[in-house]
């Protein structure tokens, strides 16, 4: 029997690590067109398209914060910014499988027609230390808080300048903006006196209120902790976040 020499047999290795690293790489590649973020991307990346397909005044005004506030040592990461259709539409399928229903995966995740993700007027900041700056200062730029169970989701409110931010809906369900002629037949059945009442799905025990999809964000997306530390994300194998 012939033995294949040790040479070839390194080579055929070294081929094999080549290619897994390169199909590696062009995934990242593919979910970051798709809206995907990395670790550690500021809102200065433009190479990521999560990034560069934010509405423009919306970017300058992260952008005129996130200086300021490295001013006072804290540095703006974006977890999630604009998304793809497909992007947003496997978030919301996600959701729906972690969920058990469409009802509690509206109050994580927006389907991609209504989404401000998709039009790119809303970003996920983090980590904690900037959520918490930005929720202080970033009236003074229009970057509001939208949702009170999603304090990383900022997006642009320039009537806030010199004021405050307005009123937060308590989750996305509550938006206006969320509810197409379907959604809002839904909202009325589901409260009328007899109705089936809302018929949501139970937070999970080790979701501390407000949280919900990010503590537990499905399987292959990308994820915020609790609210202790969110802010925090993952790309890769199974990659987050994030919601609405």
């Amino acid at each position: 029997m012939t033995r294949t020499p040790s040479s070839a047999r390194t080579a055929t290795r070294t081929l094999r690590r080549l290619l897994v690293v390169g199909l590696a790489a062009v995934a990242a590649v593919i979910t970051a067109v798709l809206g995907a973020v990395p670790h550690h991307v500021t809102v200065f990346d433009d190479a990521i398209p999560a990034v560069a397909n934010l509405d423009p005044d919306l970017l300058r005004a992260l952008r005129r914060a996130a200086t300021a506030a490295a001013d006072d040592g804290v540095e703006l990461y974006v977890n999630s910014g604009w998304r793809s259709p497909q992007h947003q539409r496997r978030l919301l399928h996600e959701a729906v499988s972690q969920y058990g229903s469409e009802d509690e995966a509206a109050r994580w995740v927006a389907p991609p027609a209504t989404s401000p993700h998709v039009s790119g007027d809303a970003a996920d900041i983090g980590p904690a230390a900037a959520t918490t700056w930005l929720s202080t200062h970033g009236a003074g730029y229009g970057l509001c808080q939208i949702y009170r169970n999603e304090p990383w989701h900022f997006e642009l409110r320039t009537e806030a300048i010199g004021l405050r931010c307005p009123r937060m809906y308590a989750d996305p369900t509550q938006d206006p903006r969320m509810r197409g002629p379907r959604r809002e037949r839904e909202v009325r059945t589901r409260r009328a006196p007899g109705g089936v009442g809302e018929g949501r799905v139970p937070r999970p025990a080790h979701c501390p209120a407000p949280s919900g999809i990010h503590c537990t964000a499905p399987s292959g997306m990308q994820t915020y902790p609790d609210p202790q530390t969110f802010g925090s994300t993952r790309l890769g194998a199974g990659h987050p976040s994030q919601a609405s």
